[in-house]
């Protein structure tokens, strides 16, 4: 139970999609908030194919408002309906995403009736993001976008890196860091590797090396497949490549194409998107994780793979550094021979994967959530009371 007065927070999200890092974040926050004393309502645009695909746990309030006219903008008058009534018995705002609806129904209820409220784009205002869609979302920014997240108390970013990326934007409010947080508990293993290979109807022998999150261009998969294809080359033959993640659309076929010309589908598997308790179980089914991105505002799959004990592969362009400066796996520049390397000494040399495996898992810790809740219940206070931030 929280020491402080308790608080009435408004979490607003444009969807609730299980899997996704932004979701995560908003449920534990809300979750933990909850748990900590405070009164917690979680509102959401629903039928946009982003509603929660499980049950959510927890005892704060989660509110679904249909959308109307517009699924890609996710337009609900009943959430503008639901803020311009309600708004003002919240203590703050906390919005999760850039770019939709919601942002423009919270900023002006919340400007009007003079709620602080919190903007955390997850990602969305980093410069490869930017670029996609480059004119139309430049003049979304400066005509609509902008002026909210300028009147905003605060800009929450999940590591400095995105912090550096809002920064060289120039709006107003203060940038403050405050990560994800994962829930060790949930990654505690139940069932023997073997016994979730057999599962997963994953090869027992080899070395799985898992790749897990959107199947995008951003996520640099053309670059993962020749690396591989190098490992495979170099006499390698008992590594095995597993990519998780939603692959019913055109990118993910010229993707499987893509890896049957480089000749290693005997080796690879794509298996779909996979959630929950079943996305716990494939990273504890694997033997080490890759994130090859060519951007990342955070990378929570590289932290549910830490979670798992799994040492982890990424790019010099997500912002986990401290993967390699802890010796949880490596940090590399987006060369495939040094992709190769790493993967190739990673998979040779079983007493490095279980040392990796044991910093990995104390690095996660450091994220759990309950710490990362009370670092945003303090800084809310600070909102509230008007004060500055750190």
């Amino acid at each position: 139970m929280s020491s402080h007065n308790p608080m009435r927070i408004l979490h607003v999200i444009p969807g609730l999609k299980n899997a996704s890092g932004p979701t995560q974040a908003a449920l534990n926050l809300a979750k933990y908030a909850q748990e900590d004393g405070h009164e917690v309502t979680l509102a959401y645009v629903s039928g946009r194919g982003t509603d929660p695909e499980r049950q959510v746990f927890g005892a704060f309030e989660l509110r679904g408002f249909p959308y109307r006219f517009s699924k890609k903008w996710a337009y609900s008058a009943a959430l503008f309906h639901f803020l311009r009534k309600n708004i003002r018995s919240y203590d703050i705002v906390h919005l999760h995403g850039v770019w939709l609806f919601p942002n423009l129904a919270v900023g002006l209820n919340s400007i009007f009736q003079k709620v602080p409220y919190l903007v955390r784009p997850a990602g969305s205002l980093d410069p490869l993001p930017l670029q996609m869609k480059g004119f139309k979302k430049r003049m979304y920014l400066s005509i609509i976008e902008r002026p909210l997240i300028n009147r905003a108390a605060a800009i929450q970013a999940v590591s400095e890196n995105e912090a550096q990326n809002i920064r060289a934007l120039h709006f107003h409010p203060e940038v403050v860091t405050i990560p994800n947080g994962i829930d060790m508990e949930a990654f505690k293993p139940k069932e023997s590797k073997a016994i979730l290979r057999l599962h997963f109807k994953l090869p027992p022998e080899p070395v799985i090396i898992l790749f897990m999150g959107r199947l995008h261009p951003i996520k640099n998969l053309e670059f993962l497949g020749r690396a591989f294809q190098q490992l495979l080359a170099g006499g390698i033959g008992n590594a095995f490549l597993l990519i998780a993640g939603p692959d019913q659309h055109a990118y993910a076929k010229k993707l499987k194409q893509y890896y049957q010309e480089l000749g290693i589908e005997t080796n690879c598997r794509f298996m779909g998107e996979v959630s929950g308790e079943e996305k716990i179980k494939l990273l504890q089914a694997c033997d080490l994780f890759t994130l090859p991105s060519l951007t990342e505002n955070f990378g929570f799959a590289a932290l549910e793979a830490l979670a798992a004990g799994l040492p982890t592969v990424v790019s010099a362009h997500t912002p986990w550094k401290v993967i390699q400066e802890r010796q949880a796996g490596y940090w590399l520049p987006l060369e495939e021979a040094q992709f190769r390397e790493a993967f190739q000494s990673l998979v040779q040399d079983q007493a490095l994967r279980s040392r990796q495996s044991g910093h990995a898992i104390n690095l996660a810790s450091e994220y759990n959530w309950p710490a990362i809740n009370r670092r945003m219940i303090k800084f809310y206070e600070k909102v509230i009371s008007g004060r500055k931030g750190e």
